[in-house]
């Protein structure tokens, strides 16, 4: 992750150009909860800083830039502000000249910098349909910060910026922009949001080249990254909820790997200690294979192949299915399944695992030896290299739509498996039903045992306005506790139009959650503004105990939970909430509920307002 443009070196006639002390600064946003959206989402192009104390213009040369981080997109980071209404949620790490600046300034895109999904509630124009946003003013937003904020040479500075999105104005006719007036603050009290680790990296009387990289425990998620002074000494700040956030840490670049895994850190908690060591890296070694469907034998292209290492050397990632172990390394197989790993070299004692991971099938770990440069791993097919089959059970069923699509057009069906009781994803396909009103559908999921049942959850893909929408005007169809292997009910959606369910969770703090059910199967989980104001935060959250979700008509309950360091809980009894339908308007179209004269599925909007939790 690197910021730029910096250049340096020779000048003329005067000898070489000193060049300047770096340090490293990590940027972080934060919003407060916004009333009566389902997302107010901006693109932010990059973030820069300016040392004077006085406004000075977007062309002064004393600039500097943080980027987007890598893969974000093109040259931009989207992300939807109530998302982060509780915590921190961090942009990117830079190195940029060790100084002072008073500036600073938050790029967003010029040509599209945001987009706006009202719920029902708003009142003034259809709910639940996703519209571009436009700025009052320069999508350049500066503030200046008369306390400044020092860079120090070589180590890493956190900086926290509240994005504020104003009070968005809808558009004047359907199919218009929403308006933005949003602005910018420094929030002057990042232990609000960050906890620290820090710690030294020894072994070595060089690191540089090497990075100090931090990444929620079990994924392949890094949130933070910051390269390693040449003392080893190294501090880092990391987003912390209320109830605590686990991170696994890893050293990597020149040296070999050093691993620690399941840090739990607390928002306003006591500082992190964690020393880790590292040796010079051997000659590099490669872990290569294919990623298989042990059902159909065909390639699994896009699985993601991790490489693990245990914190312990008493922990075996495979025994342990990856519990004590950091994922230091991820790739994806290719049109063939192939992967390719290349990595230094590992300590004698210090085994490597690789882990495939896919939708809709089992996930493996296996362990990893060498002959030679070459991985080659127990358990594979293939035994001169590190191959996968991955098992899987196939559901089969039928969905319908009601009232069937015009002749020569379709309605697109994505249907989901998630492990019955849980959210947790675990199945996906999709299905286009044309005017018959139905069509079949199969789909991977991972076998049982030891794998349990699923929850199927059907939802069809609506347009508005010729638009794509992200949430549904049809009614979702559930079918619970399907076995794997087996047939599911009939799913049928019906077109009804848009809803709203919107309610208040009192005295919520950052851990409080809200989740929507139907038919005892999860669909939805919403995050609550808290009314407990974060220390150095610029103001009280304007709209604290908000939650809503965008769900067509029908019958469900809510249900709030709390989140503890350990484990989620729910809380209070589950209210039963009926969305009403729209009432009808007349239209030619094959919708007999769409209020938009074109006759488009859907229209309409219904709120309900659920009693407090």
């Amino acid at each position: 992750m690197l910021a730029g443009p910096f250049g340096c070196g020779g000048g003329g006639g005067g000898g070489a150009t000193p060049v300047p002390a770096m340090g490293s600064l990590e940027i972080g946003f934060v919003d407060s909860p916004s009333k009566a959206f389902q997302a107010i989402s901006v693109n932010i192009v990059s973030v820069r800083l300016n040392p004077s104390p006085t406004t000075v213009s977007d062309a002064d040369p004393n600039w500097v830039t943080v980027t987007a981080p890598p893969g974000s997109g093109p040259g931009e980071l989207s992300v939807n502000l109530l998302d982060f209404q509780n915590d921190a949620v961090v942009f990117n790490i830079g190195q940029i000249t060790a100084q002072t600046y008073h500036q600073v300034e938050v790029v967003f895109d010029a040509a599209l910098p945001g987009m706006v999904i009202p719920s029902c509630t708003s009142g003034t124009q259809e709910g639940c349909i996703t519209a571009n946003a436009s700025f009052t003013g320069s999508t350049n937003l500066v503030t200046t910060f008369s306390a400044g904020i020092q860079i120090t040479s070589g180590g890493l500075t956190p900086l926290i910026i509240d994005i504020n999105p104003g009070n968005p104005v809808p558009p004047a006719a359907p199919g218009g922009n929403y308006t933005l007036n949003p602005s910018i603050t420094v929030v002057p009290n990042t232990a609000g949001f960050l906890a620290t680790v820090m710690g030294t990296v020894s072994g070595l009387s060089s690191l540089s080249g090497d990075t100090i990289n931090a990444e929620l425990t079990g994924t392949n998620s890094i949130v933070a990254q910051a390269p390693l002074p040449a003392s080893g000494f190294y501090s880092i700040q990391l987003p912390a909820a209320v109830n605590g956030t686990s991170y696994d840490l890893f050293v990597s670049g020149t040296t070999t790997f050093a691993v620690a895994s399941d840090l739990t850190l607390t928002r306003g908690g006591p500082v992190t200690t964690q020393n880790l060591v590292v040796t010079s890296a051997g000659s590099p070694v490669s872990i290569v294979g294919a990623v298989i469907d042990a059902r159909t034998k065909g390639a699994l292209v896009g699985a993601t192949v991790n490489l693990l290492l245990a914190q312990k050397s008493s922990v075996n990632c495979m025994t342990s299915n990856g519990v004590g172990c950091v994922v230091v390394d991820t790739t994806t197989s290719n049109s063939a399944g192939n992967y390719i790993l290349a990595e230094p070299s590992p300590p004698a004692g210090t085994p490597y695992y690789v882990q495939a991971i896919t939708t809709g099938t089992e996930t493996q770990i296996l362990p990893v030896a060498f002959s030679g440069t070459t991985g080659i791993c127990a358990g594979s097919p293939n035994p001169n290299n590190c191959s996968f089959s991955l098992n899987n059970d196939l559901i089969t069923g039928t969905i319908m739509v009601d009232p069937p699509p015009a002749a020569g057009t379709n309605v697109l069906v994505t249907v989901i498996a998630e492990q019955t009781g849980t959210g947790n994803l675990v199945g996906l396909t999709q299905a286009a039903v044309g005017f018959s009103g139905s069509a079949p559908f199969s789909m991977e999921v991972p076998p049982a045992p030891p794998n349990p049942n699923v929850d199927l959850i059907a939802s069809a893909q609506d347009a508005y306005l010729g638009v794509g929408t992200q949430f549904s005007g049809h009614q979702l169809a559930v079918a619970p506790n399907v076995a794997p292997g087996g047939v599911a009910p009939t799913l049928t959606v019906s077109c009804l139009g848009h809803g709203t369910i919107a309610g208040v969770a009192n005295s919520s703090d950052g851990g409080t959650h809200v989740r929507l059910f139907q038919s005892g199967v999860q669909l939805m989980d919403s995050t609550v503004g808290s009314t407990v104001p974060v220390p150095g935060a610029t103001s009280t959250p304007a709209f604290p105990n908000q939650y809503s979700f965008c769900a067509p008509p029908n019958t469900y309950t809510v249900q709030r939970f709390e989140e503890t360091a350990a484990t989620t809980v729910p809380v209070g009894p589950s209210p039963s909430i009926v969305v009403p339908t729209p009432a009808p308007t007349a239209t030619a179209g094959p919708c007999p509920l769409c209020a938009n004269p074109t006759g488009q599925c859907p229209g309409n909007c219904s709120a309900t307002n659920a009693s407090p939790l």
